[in-house]
């Protein structure tokens, strides 16, 4: 498994796993190379201020779509597809995504931990409510906690109609 990771200074890889190709038992980028890379930066930031921020090339253009900026590159003759939104109209849970293994970070309280619930094709008049493990959410933040988690999107459109969706994560 691997991860990498960059900032306007340092691009760092890591790559962990067994040169006979055995299995790593399940061992994810998020488990092992993530918290090596975070480690990584936690040193590196202790040492040295990062001064060279991140420049994007002028070969790339930013495009708003929806709630969100997405970063494209420019071509000639390009033309431009439509956003992901016009192929589907299910209301869909986006982030987190289902099978996705947060890594927390043992340094930041975990008051200070939290992911952004984003959902998709959510028009201005539905109403959305949000469970995590059964119970009600208050804010579009979640606090995050270590273990199993399941999240339930119910969104109740204009017409009354109701649509679920629900992912599942684990918090490490």
């Amino acid at each position: 498994s691997w991860a990498i990771g960059y900032n306007g200074d340092y691009v760092v890889g890591v790559w962990l796993g067994n040169f006979d190709y055995q299995s790593m038992n399940a061992m994810s980028g998020a488990v092992g190379p993530g918290m090596i890379l975070r480690n990584i930066f936690d040193e590196l930031y202790k040492y040295h201020d990062v001064k060279n921020h991140l420049k994007i090339s002028d070969k790339i253009y930013k495009k708003n779509v929806g709630n969100y900026d997405e970063y494209f590159i420019k071509r000639k003759n390009q033309i431009e597809v439509g956003y992901l939104k016009n192929l589907s109209s299910k209301k869909r849970i986006t982030q987190p995504s289902n099978g996705v293994e947060i890594l927390m970070n043992p340094r930041i309280p975990l008051s200070s931990q939290k992911i952004k619930l984003i959902a998709e094709n959510i028009e201005k008049n539905d109403k959305i409510t949000w469970k995590l493990n059964g119970d009600t959410l208050n804010e579009s933040f979640l606090p995050l906690s270590f273990g199993r988690h399941s999240l339930l999107l119910k969104v109740v459109d204009d017409d009354g109609k109701i649509h679920f969706d629900e992912v599942n994560f684990i918090c490490k």
